[in-house]
């Protein structure tokens, strides 16, 4: 299984968030970039644009970025022992 963890750096220090695939990454990226919109592209607004122009203009715009870490995760398990998130 792949897991992606996003680091997105702004002016109060880091956010960490984890995906586990790219359209969960774009929309969490658009939530943040929607969230944060008003304090810093006061001026502009969002509404028409996709998601992926959301972000590219949110992240472009202001002194803020993100990156993506991906990683191969394999949960460990027992032979028949059925995964369990909360207690792996």
């Amino acid at each position: 299984m792949k897991v992606i963890v996003i680091i997105i750096h702004h002016r109060h220090g880091e956010d960490v968030r984890v995906a586990l695939d790219k359209k969960s990454v774009t929309r969490q990226l658009a939530k943040y970039a929607k969230e944060n919109w008003d304090d810093v592209l006061w001026s502009d607004s969002y509404t028409g644009k996709s998601q992926q122009e959301i972000i590219d203009y949110y992240f472009n715009a202001c002194d803020e970025w993100h990156e993506e870490i991906e990683f191969d995760v394999k949960p460990k398990r027992r032979k028949n022992q059925k995964f369990n998130w909360l207690n792996p």
